[in-house]
């Protein structure tokens, strides 16, 4: 399936220039993607036609966030936006030519994802909601001290109701019994490949 005709004019207009062939890709189960050609170069374009727009501004803010440190390679957010009113949302990025890791890669990242994380986060949530596929999710960091406070990362959930409201079943599939919501333990790496379906 190429790139559906009111799809491909909101890209050109959210990249502000045109777009030619597209090969749709594989691999998505929520969305549907495809390599776009422009006059300079490919562009990679996911869509949903009814997730609705606020999932793929967040996705381009937190790409943007997680680019800010530049310690690790993120694509670039080239565009994001919607048909219209509606039904089709996207995202676009810059392609990233797929490749083979070379031989340092494993050190380079993992040097680079602690460097990332010792840029840290002023506390546990954000200053505005998140998205869980079509969920909107609640990223309030609570005042010290309160019920809803983020001191520490796996108390949050069980501070914000509970691991399947808030994380939905990915937190159940993950660890069942290694580290249920009613417990701050985190999981070890002997624990997460015990429970690891």
């Amino acid at each position: 399936m190429s790139l559906p005709p009111e799809l491909a004019a909101a890209v050109a207009d959210a990249l502000g220039r045109p777009v030619g062939s597209a090969t749709r890709l594989g691999g998505g189960d929520i969305n549907e993607a495809w390599q776009v050609a422009t006059s300079e170069w490919p562009v990679f374009v996911k869509a949903h036609r009814t997730a609705g727009l606020a999932a793929f501004e967040d996705e381009a803010w937190g790409l943007r966030w997680l680019a800010e440190p530049g310690s690790v390679a993120v694509p670039e957010v080239l565009g994001v936006g919607q048909v219209g009113d509606g039904p089709w949302a996207f995202l676009a990025l810059a392609w990233v030519e797929p490749g083979r890791p070379s031989d340092h890669h494993d050190e380079r990242l993992g040097r680079g994802l602690a460097e990332l994380h010792a840029a840290g986060a002023p506390s546990f949530g954000l200053d505005r909601p998140g998205t869980l596929g079509s969920l909107r999710l609640d990223n309030t960091p609570g005042p010290t001290g309160s019920a809803t406070a983020s001191s520490s990362w796996p108390a949050r959930p069980s501070r914000r109701r509970d691991c399947t409201a808030t994380c939905g079943p990915a937190m159940r599939w993950w660890a069942p019994t290694a580290w249920p919501c009613s417990s701050t333990r985190r999981p070890t790496a002997a624990t997460a490949r015990s429970t690891w379906p």
